[in-house]
């Protein structure tokens, strides 16, 4: 006697549904993933600030994101990198070689879903905070410290607000503290 689910129709949200295109590199997949990743992390000392971003592509575009994701995140997580960032990389990684979709691609589970635009299109303003607050931080830092001030002041002559202050407070303390190191008397 043959099973009687086997019989039962299935909907266009089934799991099984055929390939999907990859929001990425426009691809069609059989193996659709969307994972929640960290977008940055920064741990400065007396707390940790971190932002997660929704993100769906196809196996091989998933992994490159994660790779390049938890590559940027090696320095401003430092200690914490180790501890969170690498291991749920690695973890996602794992769960991107599964075959088929993953079940958050037809529940729409996520209220915003973070795809690239292949055409290359600007950058947003929550994503140009980052950079403008590492190099806040890190601008006081010998050596490397003023091409992250300088990179951060760049970045935020385009915005008003913190943005604005935060860029040029990590141009001012990069002046200051290699200032001090090149005039200080030996």
């Amino acid at each position: 006697m043959p099973n009687p689910w086997d019989r039962q129709p299935h909907d266009e949200h089934s799991f099984e549904s055929g390939a999907l295109p990859c929001p990425s590199c426009r691809k069609p997949t059989a193996s659709l993933k969307q994972f929640a990743y960290v977008d940055w992390f920064v741990f400065y000392f007396v707390g940790v600030a971190a932002s997660e971003t929704h993100y769906r592509a196809c196996p091989k575009c998933m992994r490159r994101f994660i790779a390049r994701r938890a590559a940027y995140n090696i320095i401003p997580a430092n200690v914490f990198w180790v501890l969170f960032v690498l291991p749920y990389g690695l973890l996602l990684t794992c769960k991107s070689f599964r075959t088929g979709h993953s079940p958050e691609v037809f529940l729409s589970a996520t209220p915003q879903v973070t795809t690239p635009a292949p055409t290359g299109e600007a950058v947003t303003e929550s994503a140009d905070g980052f950079p403008i607050v590492v190099g806040a931080l890190l601008g006081w830092v010998p050596c490397v410290g003023f091409a992250f001030g300088l990179f951060a002041f760049v970045i935020s002559l385009r915005h008003n607000g913190w943005r604005m202050w935060a860029g040029r407070w990590a141009l001012l303390s990069a002046i200051v503290a290699h200032g001090v190191l090149f005039f200080w008397p030996r």
